[in-house]
């Protein structure tokens, strides 16, 4: 549980992370700072499989690196965002 303030707090426990990250000292830091949370984390290392990934799952949040092979950040969000995609 995050609290943002004495009004509004998030449980993360349980949700379903997808972590789009290709320098592995980062995507370890954020993979372990949320799985601590409670959260349930899915990692790629470049925007074509985060693309892919989140064809064919559900995530809460997903978590993009701008600068990545393949596709970066932006354009795998533009394929996520595709009104065509969907989760399969």
């Amino acid at each position: 549980m995050i609290k943002l303030n004495n009004w509004l707090k998030i449980n993360l426990q349980l949700m379903n992370v997808l972590l789009a990250e290709d320098s592995f000292e980062n995507a370890l830091m954020a993979r372990k700072l949320l799985e601590k949370l409670g959260c349930q984390v899915d990692h790629v290392e470049n925007g074509g499989l985060a693309a892919d990934k989140a064809r064919n799952k559900s995530y809460n949040l997903i978590l993009m690196d701008l600068q990545m092979p393949v596709l970066d950040g932006d354009q795998s969000t533009e394929e996520i965002r595709k009104p065509a995609f969907q989760h399969q």
